[in-house]
């Protein structure tokens, strides 16, 4: 009796009923709290990897000298421009990139470490590969700057675009595989919150920052702020993509619980990045 008592309670916990069809369970209790603050943390490593390493450390490499610097926006007198322009999407495409490699081999870390790895990697390549597709077709942006000092430039700029396309969408479906075992079966529900929580949040956060602008209009800085955050709709492609799928799901990971640790540091950074990127910094 107390056998077939014990057998039933295991079949009730991993899901399955007594006819043996397997249900789904309750999705795991995340912390939206955490969620938002690793989002803020992944954001604003992306962002100052563009601007200060990516801009500012080319403008460094080639003589220039920094001028003005802020969450949207690095400015460099001297130095080789078309180079500095481009550095910003270059540095982040090779950051997603590394991420995607550290994401494939992080299976036994913390499930805090493996979410903020995700969200990195994910900003940093939507980032990057969105700015290729909007800058091309805009003919404004870092990358058009960039081809506007080389000769036939709407030639570069014609095949850039599709190019960023291409690369875009197989990115996002790289960032949906590496997802799943974050989310587990049958759970759509908890696929969004990962999802939208974060996303929102650093819009949050890089509009306050945008908003405060001193060396550019507020205007265009949040216009420029919005479009790298709820820019990246790859992050909205990612669920489409993991929901149509056929794929065996993955097991039910543990929640991403609250973690003070994890909120203090979203807090700090994002008052600096507020505080002191967002007003604009002159340098030179």
């Amino acid at each position: 009796m107390a056998e077939r008592l014990k057998a039933a309670v295991l079949k009730t916990v991993s899901g399955e009923t007594h006819s043996g069809v397997r249900i789904p369970l309750p999705p795991p209790s995340d912390s939206p709290l955490t969620l938002a603050a690793i989002g803020i943390l992944a954001y604003v490593s992306c962002d100052l990897l563009h601007e200060l390493v990516g801009h500012g450390g080319t403008c460094l490499a080639t003589g220039g000298q920094s001028a003005t610097f802020s969450t949207v926006h690095f400015q460099c007198l001297g130095g080789w421009q078309p180079g500095i322009c481009a550095a910003g999407i270059v540095c982040n495409v090779i950051a997603g990139a590394a991420l995607w490699l550290i994401a494939r081999r992080s299976a036994n870390r913390s499930i805090h470490v493996r979410y903020v790895v995700w969200l990195a990697m994910s900003y940093n390549l939507f980032t990057g590969w969105g700015y290729v597709v909007s800058s091309s077709l805009s003919n404004s942006g870092d990358l058009a700057n960039a081809f506007r000092m080389a000769p036939a430039a709407w030639h570069w700029r014609a095949m850039a675009a599709p190019v960023g396309v291409l690369f875009y969408v197989l990115f996002t479906w790289i960032a949906a595989a590496q997802m799943r075992p974050l989310i587990g079966p049958g759970y759509p529900a908890r696929l969004w919150r990962l999802i939208l929580i974060p996303y929102f949040g650093s819009a949050v956060v890089a509009s306050a920052a945008a908003a405060l602008n001193q060396v550019m209009h507020a205007g265009p800085a949040i216009t420029l702020a919005v479009g790298t955050t709820l820019g990246s709709w790859g992050f909205l492609l990612v669920p489409l993509f993991l929901l149509t799928s056929r794929a065996a799901p993955a097991p039910a990971p543990p929640a991403i619980p609250r973690s003070l640790g994890w909120i203090v540091a979203a807090v700090l950074v994002a008052a600096v990045f507020v505080g002191v990127a967002g007003p604009g910094l002159r340098l030179h």
